[in-house]
């Protein structure tokens, strides 16, 4: 397969002027976006199938299902910010919008260039834009892609709080849903991510392990409220090899976290599989 260079991917954005503007390649090859003095580049940590090899031997290839996009922002002077940090910048709701979708564009196009980059490509969602859109969620991101003729899958990774008013969460999915994204939810426990999967059947539940207070009992719990369903779920902040043996031993699939990998701009040489 003949991957696009960045500079084709971000030349077609030329709907978005300000946003093209707004990026450039560097000289190894990588997209980055500039937002005030700060330019924004690109992590990704694999999201891999649990059990052996991953569970014995921490120096083998675990099977990459999907990758995770994260923010990383430094500005001139060697200085770095939260991407958090960041958006507390963007004082206006019109920016916070921008802002997210610049850092949605920069890590597509950082993705989409590289070999391996056939799984899905999870994006973040932030809060204030869920917020600062009253309808039609996902139609300009999808604009976007299609002007980039990207068709890499995309699921789309929603805040906590969108899910705390169950009839707006119910549109917000329905809307990224109907543009041709996933939906990948996150939850503070086992309770919340099975009311989660029952309530809005997301293609991925995100689960800590660190809020697992009973991963023996809980861990069984999640998967019964998977069965017959499409969700897939993956446990997260997994950093150590003792987590993964326990999920395993529980039939847990799919797992994210520093134990695998640190996210970094490129992506780790794993087999993939759906």
């Amino acid at each position: 397969m003949t991957r696009p260079s960045p500079h084709t991917l971000i030349n077609a954005l030329r709907a978005y002027p300000d946003l093209r503007k707004a990026l450039r390649v560097m000289a190894d090859g990588t997209a980055v976006g500039r937002f005030y003095e700060f330019d924004l580049a690109s992590g990704f940590q694999r999201i891999v199938r649990l059990g052996a090899p991953a569970a014995a031997d921490p120096h083998a290839a675990p099977t990459v299902v999907a990758y995770d996009a994260y923010a990383r922002s430094s500005g001139q002077a060697g200085d770095t910010i939260s991407p958090w940090g960041l958006f507390s910048r963007a004082a206006e709701d019109a920016t916070v919008v921008w802002l997210d979708r610049l850092c949605r564009v920069v890590h597509t196009v950082n993705y989409v260039v590289q070999e391996g980059s056939d799984a899905p490509l999870h994006l973040r969602v932030h809060g204030r834009l869920v917020a600062a859109i009253s309808q039609d969620h996902g139609h300009t991101f999808r604009d976007m892609l299609d002007a980039m003729e990207v068709s890499h899958g995309i699921v789309l990774q929603l805040p906590e709080t969108a899910t705390y008013d169950a009839e707006l969460a119910a549109q917000l999915i329905s809307s990224y849903r109907r543009h041709g994204f996933g939906i990948a939810l996150q939850a503070s426990g086992a309770a919340l991510a099975i009311a989660r999967i029952k309530l809005y059947e997301p293609d991925v539940m995100k689960v800590d392990v660190r809020t697992l207070s009973q991963p023996e009992q809980q861990v069984p719990e999640l998967l019964r409220a998977t069965e017959g369903g499409a969700t897939r779920l993956v446990f997260t902040r997994i950093d150590h090899p003792r987590i993964v043996q326990t999920l395993a031993a529980q039939g847990a699939e799919y797992g994210q976290g520093y134990f695998f990998d640190l996210p970094a701009a490129r992506l780790a040489g794993a087999a993939v599989s759906a």
